[in-house]
């Protein structure tokens, strides 16, 4: 590429993105707990709320 016609998107890399979450971030990650509520067909309550899960 020794002209500026040469260059096409194409051509050009794309932007590299490295995400490195430091320890802090790591911990939150490992602590995230996950919970499925199945609503009955016709319930129209809300679900009640379960205590924690991952004290």
């Amino acid at each position: 590429m020794d002209s500026e016609a040469e260059v096409t998107a194409d051509s050009l890399k794309a932007p590299k993105i490295v995400f490195t979450p430091k320890v802090a971030m790591r911990n939150a990650a490992k602590s995230v707990g996950l919970r499925v509520v199945k609503k009955k067909k016709g319930d129209n309550e809300k679900p009640k709320e379960e205590e924690d899960l991952n004290p």
